[in-house]
C-alpha cells in the first residue's frame, strides 16, 4: 500500500517520459500547511482573500496591459 502522497513537481526528461516528484506520509500534511501559508502571504500582499488570488492577478495584469498600451509600449 502506498498511502497518502502529493505530487510536488513534474517535468519532461525525454520524449514521452516525465519525472514526477512527490511527498508521502506525514510530509503530505506539512506540505499542505506550507502551501496554505504561502497562499495567505500572497493574499495579504494582494489585499484579498486566498480564494480571490487568481482573480486579483488577472485584474492587475489587465490594468498593466492597459497602462502599457496608453504609454505606447504594446501594440
Amino acid at each position: 500500500m502506498i498511502g497518502a502522497f502529493k505530487i510536488t513537481n513534474q517535468e519532461a526528461v525525454a520524449s514521452g517520459i516525465r519525472r514526477i516528484e512527490a511527498v508521502t506520509g506525514t510530509k503530505v500534511a506539512l506540505h499542505a500547511c506550507e502551501q496554505e501559508q504561502q497562499e495567505y502571504e500572497y493574499a495579504k500582499l494582494l489585499d484579498c482573500s486566498p480564494k480571490q488570488i487568481a482573480e486579483k492577478i488577472q485584474k492587475i495584469n489587465a490594468e498593466n496591459t492597459s497602462i502599457q498600451q496608453q504609454l505606447g509600449m504594446v501594440q
